[in-house]
């Protein structure tokens, strides 16, 4: 199990939990800690079909919209031409889409 806790709040903070057997490694590039967004990544290793990315997010409920939409572009561009999943709890209500000051994913 791969963690990062938040340390500046209460709550929050993201796992990945791996299968004992697959080949992985911590990607630091893709984990991070702030008040408003947690991420933690790994890469997967698939002899078959290269390395899988597996980067998951959180963003606090009291969180920024426009710069958890920022840190998803520097990921999406990171992640760019690679096998990749973006998972976690990202705090928008998608049936209240509309009422979110900034959302464009």
């Amino acid at each position: 199990m791969y963690k990062n806790n938040r340390t500046s709040k209460k709550g929050g903070g993201v796992a990945i939990y791996v299968k004992n057997g697959i080949s992985h490694e911590l990607d630091e590039t893709m984990s991070e800690e702030s008040n408003e967004i947690e991420t933690i990544g790994l890469s997967i290793t698939d002899t078959n079909k290269g390395n899988i990315k597996v980067v998951c997010l959180y963003r606090a409920p009291d969180g920024n919209l426009c710069n958890f939409n920022a840190k998803m572009e520097q990921i999406r561009y990171k992640l760019r031409k690679k096998r990749a999943y973006l998972c976690g709890d990202y705090n928008i209500d998608l049936l209240k889409v509309y009422e979110h000051q900034a959302v464009s994913y």
